[in-house]
């Protein structure tokens, strides 16, 4: 789902890499299989140290409109950072085990996690 910039751009930012990173390090990370809709979908459940949790759902990345993004074992989400010029961005790719950055293009459509700005 697309959804306008305004609806939520107020109370959200897309978290750095740097935040991301914070996550990885503090959190423990579990990956599931979770129904869903359509059948079921891969995502790994993050749980901070005081107990609460986000859920990442994996869907692949995608570069062409119009396209709906997959349930994959493979999630991308963009980060906030740029990588060396303003055409590259920094991103989480996180597989069944693994969880790394890398760097694409802007214009692949990828999953964001809004986090709260308070």
């Amino acid at each position: 789902m697309i959804l306008p910039l305004n609806s939520w751009a107020s109370v959200g930012k897309i978290p750095t890499k740097e935040q991301w990173q914070e996550l990885i390090d503090k959190c423990t990370w579990t990956y599931n299989k979770a129904a869903s809709e359509n059948g079921y979908v891969y995502c790994w459940t993050v749980t901070g140290e005081n107990g609460n949790k986000i859920y990442l759902p994996m869907y692949n990345y995608y570069n062409r409109i119009p396209s709906t993004a997959t349930p994959s074992t493979t999630g991308c989400y963009w980060t906030s950072s740029e990588y060396d010029s303003d055409e590259y961005g920094w991103l989480l790719e996180l597989g069944t085990s693994s969880k790394r950055f890398t760097y694409l293009y802007k214009y692949y459509h990828m999953s964001i996690r809004p986090v709260l700005v308070k």
